[in-house]
């Protein structure tokens, strides 16, 4: 009601009425210069004066005699302020808080919409009511193409494939994409608008080392990267490529970040396996080459010093060490060229359809004599109906010794090593998971152990795990390698059903 107030005292400070004029003369001295259209009316709506900048507005002489319904028609709806029901008693209008909108088509002016302000008013016993119109036509136009844009803006952002989210220069989250919902497992919008981003994608209670967001705030640039949403429902296994845009205002400032992640988890493993396979190709024909190279020559060393060392005997005990160091060596270069070329040429396989348990048993079984030895305790858990898979039973059991070995090697004082496997029915995958309590390697040296001739072992040869892991595949499956210095490791195994 303020606005109607300082109309109010806008008339008394004109001189207001004279005491005991009637309420038609003091209509007379309404002044004409007011910058809105204005009509004073009795409790009937009649009529009683209007400033000059109504009958401009509505193309009108005079508005003396007439009733506020002539000003308006069955077309024009008079509706609550942001509100859509409409009002049909013009006197119940009154009452309505301010403004009331006056909108639709009136006589001679065409479509327009108007804020409606009134009052009802006392002067010398005779009652009456104050209006004021406000066109609000071109700002309610520009209001509802704004809001059209808004609308369209944040269609096109939730429409968007990738998931995507909006970050402030204080890191919170000013909005998030349908897609970046579900991918968070959110239920609502309102769990992730004004929280820090680090804390809802990544679950830190700090900013991220590699955050590209401050960088880009100050240079006012694009910048991407590859990376990780950890908080997804996938949790760590997908690979994104995480490209920030900003967004700038007309002074060309950055307001917010927008950042997009893209998926690329399938386009890493294409890359992956088009490198094995390049790999397997090269390294066919490398191990070949060296086979042949190297194995002869090195079995003409081994039988001309296994000849020394019979003519020898006890003779001369440094030239009979040195004899034998030369077979050792020899048979380890033999080991060394076998494993390459196991690593390297492709095994024939013999597939059948079988249950894995009894093979998992089995595996076990041939460690329990080194795991007792080493005080390491052996647990399996085997959930019953478990389908069968495609297998070549002598293959996988290989695969299957590595790894188990590899968890021996790292519990050289006593641990535990736990067998557990579970059917994935909704990914269709037997998933086969091997942890140990191991010493563990830290999260760096995770991307290498698939590396053939990496090893972290003093004696190793850096191909029992590639060679493990090469069976895998064979398999049409695929080996998730997981460990934390000074807390084990954990394998999983992952293969079709």
């Amino acid at each position: 009601m303020s606005f109607l107030d300082d109309i109010w005292d806008w008339f008394k400070e004109e001189g207001g009425p004279p005491e005991g004029s009637p309420l038609a003369i003091f209509a007379s001295r309404i002044v004409g210069s007011f910058p809105f259209p204005l009509l004073l009316c009795d409790e009937r709506l009649s009529i009683l004066a209007v400033n000059r900048l109504f009958n401009r507005t509505f193309m009108m002489k005079g508005g003396d005699g007439k009733n506020l319904a002539d000003v308006l028609t069955h077309e024009v709806k008079i509706v609550r302020h942001k509100q859509e029901e409409p009002i049909t008693d013009l006197n119940a209008m009154l009452d309505q808080r301010n403004p009331k909108v006056l909108s639709g088509l009136f006589p001679k002016i065409g479509q327009k919409t108007f804020h409606l302000y009134s009052r009802k008013i006392s002067v010398a016993g005779e009652k009456g009511v104050l209006l004021v119109l406000q066109d609000v036509t071109e700002m309610r136009g520009l209001e509802e193409m704004i809001d059209r844009s808004r609308y369209e803006l944040l269609s096109i952002f939730d429409g968007v494939e990738d998931p995507m989210v909006l970050i402030d220069k204080n890191m919170r989250i000013r909005r998030i994409n349908r897609r970046m919902l579900t991918v968070l497992g959110g239920r609502s919008y309102r769990d992730f608008v004004g929280k820090a981003c680090y804390f809802k994608l990544h679950g830190l209670n700090e900013p991220c080392s590699a955050c590209m967001v401050p960088e880009s705030f100050r240079t006012g640039e694009k910048r991407e990267r590859t990376g990780l949403l950890e908080k997804s429902l996938k949790g760590d296994e997908s690979t994104y490529q995480i490209i920030c845009y900003p967004i700038k205002d007309n002074k060309g400032e950055a307001t917010s970040m927008a950042e997009c992640y893209r998926d690329m988890t399938e386009v890493v493993k294409i890359r992956e396996e088009l490198y094995e396979s390049e790999r397997s190709r090269v390294m066919e024909s490398f191990a070949a080459g060296v086979a042949h190279e190297v194995r002869n020559p090195l079995a003409v060393i081994q039988s001309n010093a296994q000849l020394c060392l019979d003519q020898v005997g006890e003779k001369d005990n440094d030239l009979k060490e040195g004899l034998e160091a030369i077979i050792k060596s020899v048979q380890t270069a033999n080991r060394v060229i076998k494993g390459l070329m196991n690593f390297a040429r492709p095994q024939e396989v013999e597939f059948e359809r079988q249950s894995v348990g009894p093979i998992l048993k089995e595996g076990l079984d041939l460690i329990k004599g080194r795991a007792r030895k080493q005080s390491v305790g052996l647990k399996i858990l085997i959930l019953s109906r478990l389908p069968k898979i495609i297998v070549d039973k002598k293959r996988f059991l290989q695969a299957y010794l590595n790894f188990l070995l590899n968890s021996l090697d790292a519990m050289p004082k006593g641990g535990k090593i736990e067998v557990s496997v579970k059917n994935n029915r909704k990914e269709k995958k037997m998933e086969i998971l091997i942890k140990d309590t191991g010493e563990g390697i830290s999260e760096e040296i995770i991307p290498r152990v698939f590396q053939p001739f990496y090893s972290t072992k003093k004696e190793g040869l850096g191909l029992g795990l590639p060679i493990a892991e090469g069976i895998i595949r064979s398999h049409g499956g695929e080996v998730v390698f997981k460990s934390c210095r000074g807390k084990g490791c954990e394998v999983r195994i992952e293969l079709p059903v």
